[in-house]
């Protein structure tokens, strides 16, 4: 079901996305200029408007994250956050898996899940794979929360995760790093120029939740490394 239902979201999305990229092309090559914040969005605007002039320019961050520090002594052990809309494209599917491989090890691992949460097509699907997985004590849904809620959450958190399957810059991991949280984030799009793995977080190959397990597993084993990340 889940991957059933993947797919049908997938084919809509791309429909959608399809009817957008005729007009983005128009305006591409039609602006003064291009504002972006990773090697992904500069990359892709060249493919696109090779002659189009590109200025990197960061986001500025909710004030709420600038002031917090994470501290591993405050932190639940394994306990997992992850933020943003609850779907596919996100890999929620692939975080539930990671942490379904996880419990074998952690009986007690939790998986936090900040994010507008809508009873769809796709949600029905990510609670039956949940469910397949005999994990619906591991796993809590927060629904909507705002900024400073979110900074607590983290803060009593071990690891902040994200699986998505493609991101440009992505607020919540960058919320994250700005606290002092160990990270973990699939390899994809502009999270390739945000997080430096082995460096300032840890990387895993897009919607592999087996090595996305082993990333955790190595900060949930590690205080050195969750301290140094």
């Amino acid at each position: 079901l889940p991957d059933l239902a993947h797919r049908f979201q997938g084919l809509r999305t791309r429909q959608r996305y399809q009817k957008r990229s005729v007009r983005e092309n128009i305006i591409l090559r039609e602006v003064d200029a291009v504002l972006g914040r990773s090697d992904w969005d500069r990359s892709y605007l060249w493919s696109l408007a090779p002659n189009q002039k590109y200025f990197h320019v960061d986001e500025i961050m909710r004030p709420e994250f600038y002031d917090a520090k994470w501290e591993i002594e405050g932190a639940e052990p394994y306990t997992i956050f992850t933020s943003g809309r609850v779907d596919f494209p996100k890999g929620i599917h692939v975080l539930v898996t990671a942490v379904g491989l996880l419990q074998r090890e952690y009986p007690d691992v939790k998986l936090k899940i900040a994010g507008q949460y809508n009873k769809t097509t796709m949600t029905r699907a990510i609670e039956s794979h949940i469910d397949g997985l005999n994990l619906r004590g591991a796993i809590e849904f927060l629904g909507w929360i705002d900024a400073r809620r979110i900074r607590d959450e983290m803060s009593t958190s071990q690891v902040f995760a994200i699986a998505s399957f493609i991101e440009n810059g992505c607020n919540s991991l960058q919320e994250a790093m700005l606290q002092g949280m160990p990270c973990v984030a699939s390899y994809t799009g502009g999270m390739c120029t945000t997080l430096e793995h082995g460096v300032t977080g840890l990387t895993f190959p897009v919607g592999d939740a087996v090595m996305l397990a082993e990333r955790i597993r190595s900060i949930f084993e590690g205080r050195d490394l969750a301290v140094k990340l």
